[in-house]
């Protein structure tokens, strides 16, 4: 069984060390979730458009695989303009997955803040807009079970909602296999 670990657990290690560090402890991908302590990716040197070519190449040669991208835009909030900007961020990594050929980009429900149907509603509805921008770019969404979105019935409940064959659930996209 392949096996990846995320980015999370190493905050201060450069691009380089993680790479090496995969290769030497036999892991099949790794999970990106933030570099140098930056947990934006697209902003992120080795992602800028000009490197993403060196940046595949290094990935390559070192035997590994980008299991998937960790965002971490949350689908539960209300403000229109915080949630206009959730969901921007959240495209931004499903571009950067694309662009470097990741199949997922992971996302939080989070927070049930306020009357739960509203909230399961708005996660759904991020969820189903993100999936069908995803599709085209050979791109799936993932929404992790984590805060108050970890129950079956919950995430049964949004995914069912999001009406998208590029949404999904699962516990950690760091122990995704069978990736393409």
């Amino acid at each position: 069984m392949p096996l990846a670990f995320s980015t999370l657990g190493c905050p201060a290690w450069e691009w380089k060390k993680i790479l090496e560090f995969a290769q030497l402890n036999g892991f099949a991908a790794i999970e990106l979730r933030g570099l140098m302590g930056n947990l934006d990716l697209p902003s992120s040197p080795e992602f800028a458009a000009g490197r993403i070519g060196e940046t595949k190449q290094q990935v390559a040669e070192h035997g590994l695989r980008i299991s998937d991208l960790g965002a971490s835009s949350e689908m539960h909030v209300a403000d229109p303009v915080e949630r206009a900007k959730q969901l921007s961020d959240a495209r931004r990594f499903i571009d950067l997955a694309a662009a470097l050929g990741t199949p997922y980009v992971r996302v939080f429900g989070n927070q049930i803040h306020g009357p739960r149907q509203e909230v399961i509603a708005r996660v759904t509805d991020g969820l189903h807009q993100l999936g069908e921008y995803a599709g085209p770019r050979g791109v799936t969404v993932i929404i992790e079970s984590h805060g108050e979105f970890v129950d079956s019935p919950t995430l049964k409940e949004v995914l069912t909602g999001a009406d998208s064959n590029r949404s999904l659930a699962l516990g950690r996209p760091s122990h995704l296999c069978g990736w393409s």
